[in-house]
């Protein structure tokens, strides 16, 4: 349900009117991290036409491999970076603290 209504959001060039650009940008990045796992090949199957528009709206989309559709200009295995991007790399302007219930810091992200 998450994925659809990601899809949905994200492949509507006038989406940028009904939402802030950083929220647009973060669901971006959640619609990615979750089509990573490979458990959700049937729903990128499903989103193929509407994931070719959101890698043109939403860069960070174009490190998806969707299935039946042709391979970018330099994206061998060769050219594919090393380490994972962060989202630095990806142009993000980003900073934010997670933290456990109780007040502790578990985690941090720095993209500025």
């Amino acid at each position: 349900l998450v994925i659809d209504a990601l899809c949905s959001l994200l492949s509507e060039e006038a989406a940028e009117t009904q939402l802030l650009p950083d929220l647009l940008k973060q669901c971006a990045m959640q619609l990615v991290a979750t089509l990573q796992d490979p458990k959700h090949a049937p729903a990128m199957k499903r989103h193929a036409q509407q994931l070719e528009k959101i890698e043109k709206l939403w860069p960070i989309a174009n490190v998806l491999k969707i299935p039946g559709s042709p391979p970018r200009p330099g994206a061998s295995a060769a050219s594919a970076p090393s380490q994972p991007l962060s989202a630095r790399d990806l142009g993000l302007d980003l900073d934010g603290v997670w933290k456990a219930e109780d007040g502790s810091v578990i985690g941090t992200i720095s993209g500025s």
